[in-house]
């Protein structure tokens, strides 16, 4: 709740756009392709904080915890098309899709994920964690999601690594 006081805060309510960005962390990824006047960014790390959302949050009550509260408001109001994120392992993300079904949710992998994820993402079965689209780095991890959560899975590779063009002159042999 620290985060709270050093955050930026805004207090008028967000614009409906078609795309939200959830979380800003590198949300470059996105934005460097999108058109500014199509999208919003939900900051997730105390970067800024929508006081009238947060005010409206509090009276929703129906969830266990604020912070998710906070998302489900905040992604209410600005009824997005598609939700995206480059956070592959925040499990608050995987069940939005149960909340707005007239959202198409996806999910683009940032890193590498060890058994300790998956076994996470198991286990939040009482949530039905859910996405509608789920880009991966490779086929082992399509097949280690598929185990755990209900999906369309697509093996991409990684956005970043893929978005540098390749040198293609020769190396000379010295």
């Amino acid at each position: 709740m620290f985060f709270f006081f050093k955050s930026k805060w805004i207090f008028r309510f967000p614009n409906k756009k078609k795309i939200l960005i959830y979380d800003g962390i590198v949300s470059n990824v996105f934005t460097d392709y999108l058109d500014e006047k199509d999208f919003h960014i939900l900051f997730t790390r105390g970067e800024s904080v929508n006081i009238t959302i947060l005010l409206l949050s509090f009276f929703t009550r129906k969830f266990e915890k604020i912070s998710f509260n906070y998302y489900y408001t905040y992604i209410k109001y600005v009824k997005p098309q598609v939700i995206i994120t480059y956070v592959d392992n925040d499990l608050f993300f995987y069940r939005f899709k149960n909340h707005f079904q007239d959202s198409t949710t996806i999910v683009v992998q940032n890193g590498h994920r060890g058994e300790d994820f998956f076994y996470s993402l198991r286990n939040y079965k009482k949530h039905n964690p859910e996405a509608d689209y789920i880009f991966v780095f490779s086929e082992n991890y399509k097949k280690l999601f598929s185990k755990s959560i209900k999906a369309k899975i697509i093996v991409a590779g990684s956005i970043k690594n893929n978005s540098v063009p390749i040198n293609k002159t020769k190396r000379s042999k010295s």
